[in-house]
Parts: structure tokens; sequence; C-alpha cells
């Protein structure tokens, strides 16, 4: 009898076991992470966006870049270089290769594939990443090599270990934007044709073969999903997400994946996703300020670059930028969705000047009349965008304005580079772009698009040449300083506000608190201790 009962307790005991094990497994939350991208980006059409423009999560997971960002795009931590320096006066960078590393064929990562990789950007057969060739153009012998007179890049010496970078003057953005290097293996495209676009249309586009991240493309159904799954041969941390599926959609549809539960994760600028979202139920968003400007751009010739007047005196500009309470049309209108600046640096960055107008109609009253206005003109404004946001902008704009006597014409327009270059009948143009950092939004003021309507060139590029190499914090915030006074003194621009990307994360996604940056850019995601809860 006691024998009988030790059985049953012994089986009883060992039933609770399996039961427990049987409920944990069963309790186990598939680790597989729904995205969606576009189905093309810069005239690729395969899919896959290769390395070097603008980027996305997928990118991240499949290429190592010369050095990790952090979420604020600052270099911060070992990724194919184990360490970097850079000499006192910002001209001398050091690299050392960290050992091991292999593409996911097997392959060794060497500093030839890294030379090669910038032999390619400063060749000039492609379009590559404006930003990173930016900097590139410091490199020492950048302009010999440009032209073909020499098959080798003067600044660049390198042993198996080693690499030495030697700049003809101090870049400010240089370091920084070596985390957007992502090398590619020469072995597999050394024999691309990387002649204007057609590196990024090149057939071997349609799968990627060969690359250096965390994972490797597994499927691939073109037009429709492909898969990633862990690179066997990643040297780093694994992650808790074993398989990403990456479905292909227009970006217009990216909100109505999250209504069916078909995404975990996605990034937006785009009003109507907001809309849609903010009623979507399981979805919190995350707000990352980054530099994407919606802002004025004033236009002083007409086409034959004769003044035009009625902008072109100063004091006209600065009665637009007291004229509207940009701060109500913009809370009203954005809410978290943008970011209220004046200059062309983020209001939350610590070089920030400060806002320098506020709405004032009686003293843009005033400033009209000490300018000799013509009230009879009509100030005409071209913009491009189609959302029904920016149809309320021009309409706010036209209210203030035709409360101080101005009156405003805002006019569509699609082709931006026939009407608002060319034709240029305009007096002020609503445009939207982004940059990488304050000082790749500066050198836009010296593009020959924007000189040819303001004049702006000779004015800021000294200012901006400061700022170029402006290498310690100390001399970034004296050249940005300058640069915001100068944009307060001229208003060649009138920046109003910045779109926040939009980062929206299912509740069944567990991510680390403060882990998004700017996803148009390589960084760090923390994306191993991502994880799916439910």
């Amino acid at each position: 009898m006691k024998l009988t009962r030790k059985l049953l307790a012994l089986l009883l005991a060992l039933m609770m076991v399996l039961s427990a094990a049987a409920f944990a497994e069963g309790a186990a939350v598939e680790q597989t992470l729904y995205l969606t991208f576009p189905s093309s980006n810069n005239a690729n059409t395969y899919d896959f966006l290769y390395p070097w423009d603008n980027e996305t999560l997928p990118n991240n997971l499949l290429w190592l870049t010369l050095i990790q960002a952090d979420k604020d795009l600052n270099a911060a931590q070992p990724e194919i270089m184990e360490t970097w320096d850079i000499s006192e006066d910002g001209t001398v960078i050091t690299m050392t290769l960290k050992d091991g590393l292999l593409w996911s064929d097997g392959t060794p990562i060497t500093m030839d594939d890294v030379v090669w990789t910038f032999e390619r950007y400063c060749d000039g057969k492609g379009n590559y990443w404006s930003f990173v060739v930016a900097a590139m153009k410091y490199i020492k012998g950048y302009d010999a090599f440009h032209a073909g007179e020499t098959d080798k890049l003067e600044g660049l010496t390198w042993d198996e270990k080693t690499l030495t970078i030697e700049l003809s003057s101090p870049y400010a953005s240089f370091l920084n934007l070596m985390c957007q290097v992502a090398p590619l293996p020469k072995h597999i495209y050394e024999n691309c044709s990387f002649e204007d676009d057609s590196f990024k249309v090149d057939e071997i586009w349609r799968e990627i073969p060969v690359n250096s991240g965390a994972f490797v493309v597994t499927e691939h159904s073109e037009g429709s999903y492909y898969v990633l799954e862990p690179n066997p041969y990643y040297a780093g941390k694994p992650s808790k997400i074993t398989k990403v599926v990456c479905n292909v959609a227009e970006a217009s549809n990216y909100s109505t994946l999250a209504q069916t539960g078909g995404v975990d994760m996605f990034v937006s600028t785009s009003q109507d996703d907001y809309a849609v979202m903010t009623n979507t139920t399981g979805y919190s968003m995350k707000a990352v300020p980054i530099i994407f400007f919606r802002f004025l751009a004033f236009n002083f010739f007409d086409a034959d670059g004769a003044s035009k007047g009625f902008v072109d005196d100063v004091r006209v500009r600065q009665a637009i930028a007291k004229g509207v309470d940009w701060h109500t049309v913009i809370g009203g209108l954005f809410g978290d969705q943008a970011s209220f600046t004046q200059t062309g640096v983020l209001a939350d960055d610590v070089n920030y000047i400060g806002d320098w107008y506020e709405f004032d109609p009686d003293g843009a009253k005033a400033l009209l009349d000490e300018a000799g206005y013509d009230y009879s003109h009509t100030l005409k404004i071209f913009y491009y965008y189609t959302d029904q946001t920016t149809v309320d902008v021009m309409d706010a704009i036209a209210y203030y304005m035709g409360q101080i006597g101005v009156n405003v014409e805002a006019v569509y327009t699609s082709a931006v580079a026939q009407d608002v270059y060319e034709g240029r009948t305009q007096d002020m143009a609503y445009f939207g772009l982004s940059a990488y950092d304050s000082l790749s939004w500066y050198q836009m003021y010296l593009r020959d698009n924007m000189d040819s309507m303001l004049g702006c060139k000779s004015v800021f590029a000294d200012g901006v040449a400061e700022l170029e190499v402006a290498f310690s914090d100390e001399l970034k915030a004296e050249s940005l300083a300058k640069l915001q006074n100068m944009d307060k003194e001229n208003i060649f621009f009138l920046p109003v506000y910045t779109l926040n990307q939009q980062v929206w994360v299912s509740d069944r996604l567990s991510v680390p608190d403060d882990c998004f940056g700017n996803g148009w850019f390589f960084y760090d995601y923390q994306f191993e201790d991502w994880e799916i809860v439910k």
C-alpha cells in the first residue's frame, strides 16, 4: 500500500513536470517580427535598398558600418572598426579593423573591402549619398582621384589592420559620417557597373547574396515580401528576434497594414498615417525630432535674373515672419507630429539660439508701410505637397497676411524644377527638405538652384566654410550661432517647423526605452533587445 502511494506520488509529480514543460513550450512566443517598407527607392526597383542612400531598419540588419552611431548619429561604438582616433587638429583619422569578421558567405572582411568602398565613393561614377560624398571630398587627393588623374587616393594609407585617413583640412562631420559608410564585399560587387545610377538598378539587387550584418536574406518574393534570418557568420550578440518578414508595400498603405495587424513597427512622416493610427488600437507612437524642415524660400529674381521686388526688401520678409501666428498654425495642425523652429538648427539642440520672431501683426504692418510695400500686389506661393495639411498651411498664411492687407495666392505645382527654379514667377516657395545634420542643412544655402533665387551663396559661403572645419564643440557652437544670426538678419529662408518621424510600435513588440533615432540613417537600434511578447 505504501509502495502504491509512493508510485502515485511519483506519477503525479512527473505529470506536473510534464504539464509545466508543455505549458512553458506552449507559452513561448514566436519571435517573428513583421515590418513593411517601400517597393522602390532612389531608382532601385528590386525591393532591396542599396546601403549608400536613405536607410531602413532592414538595411541596419543586413549591413555593418565602419563605426556604429548612437541614435543621435554620433560615432559611439565599434562595428567593422575596433578602434578609431582623430588627431588634435582634426586632419588625421586612424582606424583599426576588428579581427575575425566575416561576410555572410564566410569570406573574411578585409581592409581591401574598406578601401575599395572609399574609392567607389570618391571616383565620381555614381550618385551616392551626398552627405557622405561631402565628407569624402576632404580626403587628400580627392580631386585628382575623382578626375581620373590617378588611381590612388593620396590621403589613404593602410595595411591589413590599420587604415589612416589624411584630410586636406578638418571636416566637422567626418567621423560621424563614417557611421554611414557600409563597406560592400569587393569580391561580389567589383564587376557591377557604378556609372550614374546603374548600380542602383543592377540585377544583383534582386537578391542580397552576401552581406555583413546580423541577418541574411533567406527568402524573397519580388514585389511582395522578403525574409531575414540570423547570419551564421555574424560575430555580434544574437538577437531575440529570429525572423523578420518585410512586406513590400506603398508608403500610403502602411497604416492600412497596421489596422489589420500586419506590421509590428513602421516609420512615417505622413499626416494621413497620424490621423489613422491615432484611432487604431494596439499601437503607440514615439516622436523623433529630425532635420526635415518645412520652410518658405523667398525668390528675389525673375527668370532673367532681374529683381522682382516685393520680397527683396528684408522688412517685407520680416513682416511675413511676424504677420503669421506660426505657433498656433503649426501646433493646431500638427500637434506632436511637428516641432517648431526658426533657424536651421532643431529647437531641442543645445546650439539653438532661440526663437527670434513672434506673432506681431501691428509690427508686421508697420514694417510693410516702412518698406513702401505695394498692397495691390498679390504674393504668390508655389507648393508641391498634395496633402490636406499643406493646403491648410497655405490657407492659414493667406488668412493671416490678409489681416494686415496683403493678398496671397497659393499655387500647387508638380513641376518644381520648371516652375520654381526656372520660371521663377513666385515670391515664395514652400519646401520640405531633410538633412543629416545642421552642417548639411546650411550647405543647402550654397546650392546653385537656391542661389539663383536669392543670391545666398556669397552671403553664407564663409559661414558655412567655418562650420565645415568647426572640429570642436566650442567652435561648432560659435559657428552655428553666427549662421543662425545670419538667418535672422537675411531671412532668405523662413524655417517654421520640422516634421517629427512617427515610429509606430505594436503592443506585441517590446523595445528598449529611447532606442529610436532618425530612421533614414544607420544607427544602433539596440535590436538585440527587441522581443515579441504576445
